[in-house]
């Protein structure tokens, strides 16, 4: 014949089944909320790489950027005093040819 447990005794497994699937889970929620709290903890680490690295980048920009501007500055100086030798070159023949004879 099939025996058929007493109600109290289904009511304990029951129980201790429900017991273990509670403790079961707070176990995954605990082990989730680290989960969670390595990971902000990650995301804050990275994103302050992040910012210094961009700052980084900024300084080097900016000192290539006025490298380059400074640069810039020096070759226009550069034409503005070829520019102004050639002009004086150029006044000079005018004045010489101007008062030289034309048979020389």
């Amino acid at each position: 014949m099939f025996h058929i447990p007493p109600k109290s005794q289904m009511f304990t497994n029951d129980s201790l089944f429900y017991q273990l699937k509670l403790q079961a889970q707070e176990k995954r929620a605990n082990d989730l909320e680290k989960d969670v709290e390595r990971l902000i903890a990650q995301l804050k680490d990275l994103t302050n790489l992040k910012k210094e690295h961009e700052d980084a980048m900024l300084v080097k920009f900016q000192e290539l950027l006025n490298s380059k501007k400074q640069h810039i500055r020096e070759l226009t100086r550069l034409v503005d005093v070829k520019g102004r030798q050639n002009s004086a070159i150029g006044l000079l023949y005018i004045a010489i040819s101007t008062f030289l004879p034309s048979s020389l």
